[in-house]
């Protein structure tokens, strides 16, 4: 496979860089991954300042065009990680990227920076959500962020700017000062349904 980038020739440098996958000596046989990191090679145009809010959020090359929509949803700064394990998904990641990424007015190139975790492994390993999950929130620059993984979507639009004004709120503020986490409800969509917009009524009252 030959690079058709330059962003994908230094992602598969690093992935070929890596070593094999190798089972520990224990009567586990747990296995030993090597990865590398790389963060921010895409970034964001517009400025964050402290505080801001940061949608913090990670996928694999099949949940690539969830990001997407997430981001048109969101409309405000995002942290996203990108879990890549081979040079097929490098190269189709590298594609898709270039695709989104032509509108220089874009949401895309507006509001998102783009970090990859490389591994490479000799066989099936879970996903690994919670090291995504921390190079993500561990490069922002905003004190305040929403972890939500890519498969959900914010509802309706404009969420970015509703929790933006609540920075204003006095008892917000207070609570986020006072290092307070705020669990979001969560909903499933079904495809049949057209509903964008979450009422008092759908929410569990136990």
């Amino acid at each position: 496979q030959k690079p058709s980038s330059s962003l994908e020739m230094v992602l598969f440098q690093l992935f070929d860089s890596i070593g094999p996958a190798h089972w520990n000596d224990s009567d586990t046989g747990e296995q030993h991954c090597n990865m590398k990191t790389v963060t921010n090679f895409k970034q964001r145009a517009v400025y964050v300042d402290k505080e801001d809010i940061t949608l913090v959020t990670h996928g694999s090359i099949e949940k690539f065009s969830l990001l997407v929509d997430q981001i048109s949803q969101w409309k405000g700064p995002v942290s996203f990680v990108i879990y890549l394990d081979s040079r097929e998904a490098i190269k189709e990641f590298c594609s898709k990227l270039q695709h989104v990424t032509q509108d220089s007015e874009s949401d895309f190139n507006q509001y998102v920076s783009i970090h990859a975790l490389l591994e490479k492994h000799g066989g099936s390993l879970p996903y690994p959500n919670n090291m995504l999950r921390n190079i993500a929130q561990k490069n922002i620059e905003s004190n305040y962020f929403l972890l939500m993984d890519v498969d959900f979507m914010p509802c309706p639009s404009g969420t970015y700017e509703h929790f933006k004004s609540h920075l204003k709120d006095d008892f917000f503020w207070t609570k986020l000062r006072n290092n307070t986490i705020f669990v979001l409800p969560a909903f499933e969509r079904f495809a049949e349904s057209n509903e964008s917009t979450v009422t008092l009524d759908m929410v569990p009252q136990n």
